[in-house]
């Protein structure tokens, strides 16, 4: 799947050359990239194999705060709809109560 904004992601690759295990399958790697959009267009880099574990590490920690905060927005949204909704009901009676419709 391709990134929204961006993203590290894992790639195996073939080499090309005649004799080489990558053509039965093999393949090398891995190698890691940095997927980024600009301008709209799809790119991506390098990324040295000495900074790849750390930036890995950043990475997986950066996804799992990231999603995080998405469920938390959802669970926030959730119970604000629940809030809303006692609000409602609260001003429904208040309503009945200074009209009388409640006795």
């Amino acid at each position: 799947m391709l990134p929204k904004k961006s993203a590290i992601c894992q790639q195996f690759r073939k080499c090309g050359k005649a004799g080489c295990k990558c053509n039965s399958g093999s393949l090398h790697g891995p190698y890691f990239f940095y997927f980024y959009r600009e301008d709209g267009k799809l790119k991506k880099s390098y990324i040295r194999k000495a900074d790849a574990p750390e930036l890995w590490k950043n990475y997986s920690r950066w996804r799992e705060v990231r999603n995080k905060r998405a469920a938390d927005r959802k669970e926030f949204t959730e119970l604000n709809k629940e809030l809303r909704l006692i609000d409602r009901l609260i001003s429904e009676l208040s309503h009945m109560e200074a009209t009388g419709a409640w006795k």
